[in-house]
Order: C-alpha cells, then sequence, then structure tokens
C-alpha cells in the first residue's frame, strides 16, 4: 500500500513537473519561435515578440515587448510594452472568456493616412478578417449570425498609452501632418458582453501640449448603452489646425476647448444607437488669420456654450444661451472685390450644393434662446480701391433672441457699438434666418460720421475729395431673399467737396450742382430715400452704400433738379418753367405762385445760380402780336377823331370800344392805312364787307419781324427776373438772363413753347 502511494506521488510530481515545464518553460519558447511568424503571415506585416510568459497555475498569459510593423527594421505602427491577461479556471466550465485581469501597459499606435486616403490599420483589420478556408467562404453568413461570445473581464488596465495620426492626404499642406494623444489611461470593472450588463470604465488621456479629456460611467454592450461623465479641460485646436484648413481659407493660431456634460448612448430593439449630450461648452483664448492676406480674422476671448441638450437620431439641438465676449472679426474686401467672409469655405469636387439643407436635417430642431455679444470689435478694410479704405466698429454690445427652426416666430436682435472709435451706430430688428429665403426688418442708426474718412468713395464714384462734413443715418432694411429694399434718412452737415480726383469710375454729372440742389442756407442737406440692392453684392459696405446713395441723389439732382426741389418745396417739376399767354409778357396769378416757390427753394439753396432764358411761339406769337398792333391802331383811330371834334378823351391805350365803335373805328383805320389797300375803295363798298374781313385785310399789312419776337422773349425773361428780385431773397448775381439758343424751342406735350425756361447752376 505504501508502495502504491509512494507511486502515486512520484507521478504527480512527475505530471506536475511536466506540466510546470511545459507551461513555463518549453511553451513560452515554442510560441515565442513560431508565434511572431505565424501572425506575420496571418497579417501580411512584420511581428516581433520580445518575450512570453506563462503562468498554468495562475491561468495568466504576458506578453512583453510586441511590435508591428510594415517592414523590418521600419518603426511599428503598434506596439505594446507589456499584455497580460489572467484567465478563471470557471472559462473552461461556463464556456466563456472569464478574466480576473486584463494588463496593457505601454500601448502605441500610429495610424497612418497615405495620398490616396488608405488607413494603414485598415490593411491590418481586413487581414484578421480573412480566414481562407473555403469551408469558412460557404459560412460566411451563419458567422454574421452567430451570438457575440460570453467575455467577462473583472479588471482592465490600460496605461502610458499614445496614439499618433499621421495624414498625408490633406492638399493644403506639402508635408503629412502628424497628432496623436499620451497618457492614454483606461480602467474598467466588470466588463462584459452579457446581455444587460453594465460595468464602469474609466478613460483619460492628453493632448501633445497638456489639454486633458476624461470619460467615465457604466457601459453595457448588449445592446449598446452607456451614461458618461464627459469632460474636456484646455483642449487644444492647433493640432486640427491642417484639417479645418482643408475646408476653410482661415489659418487658426490658438485655441483651447472645455466642456463637462453627460453623454448617454442607448441601442433600439431594432439596432439603431441614439445619443444625446447635456452641459456646456467653452471655447477660450482662440485666433485665427485669413489664410490668403494673413490678416487677422477671427478672434474672442470667450465663446460659451451653456444648458446645451443635443441629440441624434433623432438630432437635435437645444442651447439657452450662448456668451461671445472680446470678439475681434477682420472683414476685408479683396482687391476682385471677393469678401473674405463670403469665401471663406472652400468647394471641393465632392462638396453637394445640398450642405445647409443637410444642416438643417441633422439638427431638427434648432433652439438658440439667446446669443449675448461683449466687448466686440469689427475691422473693415477695402482693398479694392485706392487708397484702401478701412473702420472700426469697436465696443459692440447686444443680443439676438428667439433663434428656433421650430417655432413660427421671428428672431429679435439689438446691438450697439462706436464706429471710427466715437461715432454711436445701433442695429434693431427681427429677421428670420431659419426660412428658405432669408427675411428680415432691421432698422440702423448712425450719428454724426465725418465724411472725410470716405473720400477713397468719393474719389472713385464722385471724382471729388471730401475736404468735411458729418453724416446722421436713420435707415430701415427689408430683406427678402437676397433682394434688399430700405427706406434711408439721411442728414449730412456741411458737406465740402476738395479737388478733383481722376477716376475712370466716376459720375459725368456735375457733382457740384448736385451737392447745391441738395444743402440748405444752413449748409444741411436732409433726405428721405429709398434704396434697392441686393446683399450679396461684393461691393455692398458701409462706404459704398452711402455713397451710391449719395451718387443716386446727386445723379437725380442733375437729371431732374426740379424735380428734387420741387419734392421738398412743392410744385414738382413745373417749376422748371413759366407759360405766358400768347404774344404777352404778363406774369399771371398761377405763374406768380410757381416763381415764389421757386424764390423759396433759391433761397433756401443760397449756392444755387439761376439762368432765365425766354422763348415764343412763332406762329402763336406772331399773329397775336399782329392782332395787338392791330387793336392799337384803332384805339388810336378813335382817340384821333375825339380830338379832330374836340372831345376829351383818355389816351389811346386806355381806350375801351364797344363793339359797335369796334366796327367803326376799325373801317377807319383801313381807309386812312394807304399801306392797308392795294385798290382804292369806296367807305360805301369797304361798308359791305363784315367785320372779320376787314380785320383781315389790316392784319394782312401788319409786319411782325424776328426782333419783335426776339424782344417778346426778351420781355418775358426780364419780367421773371424783376419779379424774383423783388422777394429780395434772391441776390441779384445770382440770376442771369441767357440767350437763347432758339426763339422757339422743341414742343413739349402740354407745355406751350411762349414760355421761360429756368436752369439751375
Amino acid at each position: 500500500m505504501r508502495r502504491i502511494i509512494t507511486k502515486s506521488a512520484v507521478f504527480l510530481l512527475t505530471c506536475l513537473a511536466v506540466y510546470t515545464l511545459l507551461g513555463v518553460l518549453i511553451a513560452p519558447l515554442v510560441l515565442e519561435s513560431i508565434l511572431p511568424g505565424k501572425l506575420s503571415q496571418i497579417i501580411h506585416q512584420a511581428v516581433s515578440i520580445e518575450k512570453i510568459r506563462i503562468n498554468p497555475y495562475a491561468l495568466s498569459f504576458s506578453i512583453e515587448n510586441l511590435a508591428i510593423q510594415a517592414k523590418e527594421g521600419e518603426e511599428p505602427f503598434l506596439s505594446l510594452g507589456t499584455f497580460h491577461i489572467n484567465f478563471q479556471v470557471k472559462s473552461l466550465l461556463q464556456r466563456a472568456v472569464i478574466c480576473k485581469e486584463l494588463l496593457v501597459e505601454e500601448p502605441f499606435i500610429h495610424i497612418k493616412k497615405d495620398q490616396q486616403g488608405d488607413i494603414n490599420i485598415r490593411s491590418l483589420i481586413a487581414a484578421l478578417g480573412k480566414d481562407g478556408n473555403a469551408e469558412s467562404a460557404n459560412q460566411s453568413k451563419a458567422k454574421k449570425e452567430t451570438a457575440i461570445p460570453v467575455v467577462r473581464l473583472d479588471s482592465i488596465t490600460v496605461s502610458a498609452g499614445k496614439i499618433i495620426f499621421s495624414d498625408d492626404s490633406l492638399r493644403s499642406v506639402r508635408d503629412p501632418v502628424t497628432m496623436g494623444i499620451q497618457n492614454l489611461k483606461v480602467t474598467g470593472k466588470n466588463i462584459s458582453t452579457d446581455p444587460d450588463s453594465h460595468g464602469d470604465l474609466v478613460l483619460t488621456f492628453e493632448d501633445e501640449l497638456g489639454g486633458t479629456v476624461s470619460v467615465n460611467g457604466p457601459v453595457g454592450f448588449l445592446p449598446l448603452s452607456a451614461d458618461l461623465q464627459f469632460t474636456v479641460d484646455g483642449y487644444h485646436i492647433i493640432p486640427f489646425r491642417d484639417h479645418i484648413v482643408e475646408y476653410v481659407r482661415m489659418i487658426i493660431e490658438d485655441g483651447t476647448i472645455a466642456t463637462r456634460g453627460t453623454i448617454t448612448i442607448n441601442e433600439s430593439p431594432e439596432g439603431q444607437v441614439m445619443a444625446a449630450y447635456k452641459g456646456t461648452a467653452t471655447v477660450s483664448d482662440f485666433s485665427s488669420v485669413d489664410q490668403a492676406t494673413k490678416d487677422r480674422f477671427i478672434e474672442f476671448t470667450t465663446l460659451c456654450f451653456r444648458n446645451i441638450d443635443a441629440g441624434y437620431n433623432p438630432g437635435f439641438l437645444k442651447i439657452d444661451k450662448i456668451d461671445l465676449f472680446g470678439f475681434y472679426a477682420g472683414l476685408i474686401m479683396n482687391p476682385d472685390k471677393t469678401v473674405n467672409a463670403l469665401s471663406m469655405l472652400k468647394k471641393t469636387e465632392t462638396q453637394a450644393d445640398t450642405t445647409e439643407e443637410k444642416s438643417r436635417k441633422l439638427f431638427d430642431p434648432m433652439i438658440i434662446r439667446e446669443i449675448s455679444l461683449e466687448n466686440g470689435h469689427v475691422s473693415f478694410s477695402d482693398r479694392s480701391i485706392t487708397p484702401v479704405y478701412s473702420t472700426d466698429l469697436i465696443s459692440i454690445e447686444g443680443t439676438i433672441s428667439g433663434l428656433s427652426s421650430a417655432e413660427a416666430r421671428r428672431t429679435t436682435l439689438a446691438f450697439r457699438g462706436k464706429l471710427d472709435k466715437t461715432v454711436p451706430v445701433e442695429i434693431s430688428g427681427e429677421m428670420d434666418p431659419f426660412s428658405e429665403d432669408l427675411s428680415a426688418d432691421v432698422r440702423i442708426t448712425l450719428d454724426n460720421k465725418d465724411l472725410s474718412p470716405l473720400t477713397p468713395y468719393s474719389g472713385k464714384y464722385l471724382g471729388r475729395v471730401i475736404d468735411k462734413g458729418k453724416i446722421t443715418l436713420n435707415l430701415k432694411y427689408q430683406i427678402d431673399g437676397k433682394k434688399l429694399v430700405s427706406r434711408n434718412k439721411i442728414f449730412i452737415d456741411q458737406l465740402t467737396l476738395g479737388k478733383k480726383v481722376d477716376s475712370p469710375d466716376a459720375v459725368t454729372l456735375p457733382v457740384e450742382l448736385g451737392i447745391a440742389l441738395l444743402k440748405n442756407r444752413k449748409g444741411e442737406i436732409d433726405l428721405d430715400v429709398p434704396v434697392t440692392g441686393k446683399i450679396d453684392d461684393p461691393e455692398f459696405s458701409v462706404g459704398y452704400f452711402i455713397l451710391k446713395i449719395l451718387g443716386n441723389i446727386i445723379e437725380k439732382a442733375v437729371t431732374a433738379p426740379f424735380a428734387l426741389i420741387g419734392s421738398v418745396f412743392g410744385g414738382g417739376e413745373e417749376l422748371g418753367y413759366v407759360e405766358f399767354d400768347f404774344g404777352s409778357s404778363i406774369i399771371t396769378e398761377k405763374n406768380a405762385k410757381k416763381i415764389d416757390v421757386l424764390v423759396a427753394a433759391l433761397y433756401d439753396r443760397p449756392l444755387l445760380k439761376l439762368d432765365i432764358e425766354g422763348h415764343v411761339d412763332v406762329s402763336n406769337d406772331m399773329e397775336s402780336l399782329r392782332r395787338a398792333v392791330l387793336e392799337k391802331k384803332v384805339q388810336s383811330a378813335r382817340y384821333d377823331d375825339y380830338i379832330a371834334k374836340g372831345l376829351p378823351s383818355p389816351s389811346a391805350e386806355k381806350i375801351e370800344l364797344q363793339p359797335e365803335e369796334y366796327r367803326r373805328y376799325l373801317i377807319m383805320t383801313y381807309m386812312t392805312e394807304e399801306a392797308v389797300r392795294q385798290v382804292k375803295v369806296t367807305a360805301g363798298e369797304i361798308e359791305k364787307r363784315n367785320t372779320e374781313e376787314i380785320e383781315q385785310l389790316v392784319l394782312n399789312s401788319i409786319v411782325v419781324t424776328e426782333g419783335d419776337l426776339r424782344r417778346l422773349a426778351y420781355e418775358r425773361a426780364s419780367r421773371v427776373r424783376e419779379y424774383i428780385l423783388q422777394s429780395g431773397k434772391v441776390e441779384a448775381e445770382r440770376i442771369f438772363l441767357v440767350e437763347p439758343h432758339s426763339l422757339q424751342i422743341e414742343a413739349t406735350e402740354n407745355i406751350k413753347s411762349s414760355e421761360v425756361r429756368f436752369y439751375l447752376k
């Protein structure tokens, strides 16, 4: 019996020794020699392993210094300092992978993306997924339907991890772009693929500049679920700079991201993954430059998103408030008249035109209750003109309230700032930025801005320097789509133009006349004019817009000056002329009222000078002058008759003839005028003619010359001049009688040619 026990003990000890020898010494040596080669064949990459350790009693397996590289001698793209796993015996009993501990130290992976967009790790994944057996190919469908194996990990620890990503596919940079994370740590407890099980996971890492990311909370895999606390502190944006410039013409110089919130992930029975985030986010100390010009573009001290509630599947975004503090925006109109902000996004060959539509679908609804701006600065520089025009809007403060893609209400906005550091500017109104066509009703006020800085625009478009002047604006913009309709109340004080500027774009109209028409006796220009345009016009800017308004007004002023002053003082375009009865130079009461309005306009516009030009209607005025001569002859005949009879009589021009007297003295005139009659007739014969025939006989003998007509035209102009000067409101040196280029000007509908025309200078 003792011998049996002894033999059994020896046998057991021998088996134990063999087991120990095989597990601790032989198996690791065999695996060290075989495993790297086998793995290299499977993944088509060079695999090296420094050491393998097996503890057959603890059921643990360790690999030290595992490295995978594309070729021998190259830098590994994946390596592990230590990989240690400790299985439990019950794994065999429960037909599951049950581990007490999984430990990974110093994991490293270098992910590379080549110029064609291929990623090195894809080849590794593809190789691991291949199976050369025909049987495997026939059973691929069955494998896809196979349930996920049960894996239970009591403890997971990953420490000192590092990941590097190199991208050689970017077109905007010459060399591959490299960025990475370091100090990657993962700890987990009770991680399992058991249905409805949850374990605790903690993940942290740092960027290369010291920013940190932390994620912790319960996770589950069947179904997928997570409730994670997500924290980011001081994570730098600079490593993403080259990827951003691939799509945006902006180079990021600095900026950090911080966020604190909760990420919730759930999987529906149908396999749809849903995610949500609640928390806050902040971008700090952001700065960037325009890629083309290297000028400052967007900068801000803080951009804070408060109470974010965002989701995926379905997608939605709700933010209580966005605070933007200490911001700067540099807007530049380039020499080719493109605006940097409007051309900032780069269009790629594969970029669809429905980007905006897709973004709306990604977040539906999108609700931002309030946006607050404080201590802002917008700089504008127009480099399309010479000299370059620049201006600054500083101390910007304001709010945007009620941004919503779900509610049928308009967004309200209210801003204020100082243009050129001293000029108050206010913007307020409503808009609907989520409509298919932009809709807005905005009011802008600007108080007492100096005009001389706008000389680059006045030189280009008006052909004159602005020596001095101030402007106050009260503008109302209505935008429908890209169409702009504005109502502009403009007050300009003491506008004074200086020397001429040689510009091919300058208007050819007399700008001085336009200014004189607009400026009142106090040196003020007070206007209320509408202007239309397009907001995507590359020339749309503060200076250009103001000069466009002024230019339009000047153009209307010099082309229709009386319409302009008529709109101010009454009378319209009819102020440009005064009609006279044929053959007359008498100013009627109607004409006097019209001239009174003109006098008021000349008094209020002291820079204006007036040319007066008399005209006649040759046919009608000649006939009227002949009849006037006839009337005087008949009156003279009556006067001579009374004097011959010794009867008292008023002067000839004051005599008023009765119809029966008129015929008698008309016949007397005929009988006494030798030039009237070609053949001598008796009184009895002439008495047989009717009055009209006798008149015509006399009229045929009366000759009206061009000199008579010219004298009538001059007399009309003179009487108008005298009437204006009698008012005492207009200086004589401002009124000029001018020689008409033609006694009778071209007929105008509903206006007599027997008129006086006015010309303003």
